[in-house]
């Protein structure tokens, strides 16, 4: 009797992510890519896209608690969304994160995008959103034009084509497992994929 109130007891005290049996094809696909050395979690995700601004002010911090600060956290812009002002986004946020209001930048671009529905139509219509946010237009025009800038943009190029998307928001965790949303019935357990995929070398 003893012994089956501890089994008991372990399984009321293990992780929903430890208990659910996730399965190659249906809830992740295993990408040809190598795997990070330590884990890490990569959203890929779109300022155009409705779903991420939603899971930008929702989710995200729910899953940023649930994963610890073991696990690496990063986002990467996807530019096949409104054709070349989505690459325009891509070296958007590059210029944020080499100015330091990436955190400003992004909650200011989604709202004025989702909530406002201001057009943004070229690079100068960037521009003046960064100086609401603290950035002059000879810093922006700096760092826009910037060896880093254009580098990040092409790494996270490779990055989105080597995923293997099909939508965003998306989700690749340890460099090789994708996410397949579809085989979710909520956010709730996409988090705990995400979760359980961080485990997996």
């Amino acid at each position: 009797m003893k012994k089956f109130f501890a089994i008991a007891l372990a399984i009321l005290l293990t992780p929903a992510a430890a208990l659910a049996q996730f399965k190659e094809g249906v809830h992740y696909e295993v990408l040809p890519t190598a795997a990070t050395k330590t884990p890490e979690v990569k959203e890929f995700f779109s300022f155009y896209c409705g779903h991420c601004f939603s899971f930008e002010t929702g989710q995200l911090p729910k899953l940023k608690s649930k994963l610890g600060q073991n696990v690496k956290f990063e986002q990467s812009h996807v530019d096949f969304i409104r054709g070349n002002m989505g690459v325009e986004a891509t070296k958007a946020l590059l210029v944020a994160r080499l100015t330091n209001v990436e955190k400003d930048f992004k909650k200011k671009f989604f709202q004025d995008i989702h909530i406002q529905r201001k057009p943004f139509n070229s690079v100068n219509d960037i521009k003046a959103l960064f100086a609401e946010v603290g950035v002059d237009a000879k810093t922006f025009d700096g760092a826009y034009n910037s060896f880093m800038v254009d580098q990040g943009l092409r790494q996270m190029q490779l990055a989105q084509k080597q995923a293997r998307l099909t939508g965003v928001p998306s989700f690749v965790v340890n460099g090789k497992y994708k996410v397949l949303n579809s085989g979710a019935k909520s956010w709730d357990e996409i988090h705990e994929i995400i979760q359980y995929l961080t485990t997996k070398k």
